[in-house]
């Protein structure tokens, strides 16, 4: 596999990603789907979707989670840190999470619909419980 080709799969699932950003939030369970429709040969399923995630916030995209208020509206909370602590994160949470729940691990969102930030003291005490 040459470079090109790795890069042409990253941007398509990017690119339909983004696609359904349009519509609605995209869960990890819907990532991961899309990220095998376009995994190339020869390249490893967690490797190839880690690369998507990097794409897609670099392009400012928002990864966060979740929180479903009174049955009747889903609250995005974007995490905050720069690409690579974010996916760290997203990955981190993926493994953590019982399989049962880990279509719903993390969620990615267009900035235009992040309901809020998470507060910079949040991530302070994240650290710390490392």
């Amino acid at each position: 596999m040459n470079d090109n080709t790795l890069t042409e799969a990253i941007a398509a699932a990017s690119k339909e990603i983004k696609l359904e950003l349009d519509i609605d939030l995209v869960s990890n369970g819907w990532l991961l789907q899309t990220a095998k429709d376009f995994l190339p040969k020869g390249i490893e399923l967690p490797v190839f979707m880690e690369k998507v995630i990097i794409e897609l916030i670099a392009a400012g995209i928002e990864i966060g989670e979740t929180y479903n208020i009174d049955g009747k509206y889903v609250k995005f909370i974007a995490w905050r840190g720069d690409v690579g602590q974010r996916v760290t994160r997203a990955r981190r949470v993926v493994t953590s999470t019982q399989e049962r729940d880990r279509d719903f691990a993390f969620w990615m969102c267009l900035p235009a619909n992040v309901d809020e930030y998470e507060a910079t003291q949040v991530v302070k005490e994240r650290k710390e419980e490392k």
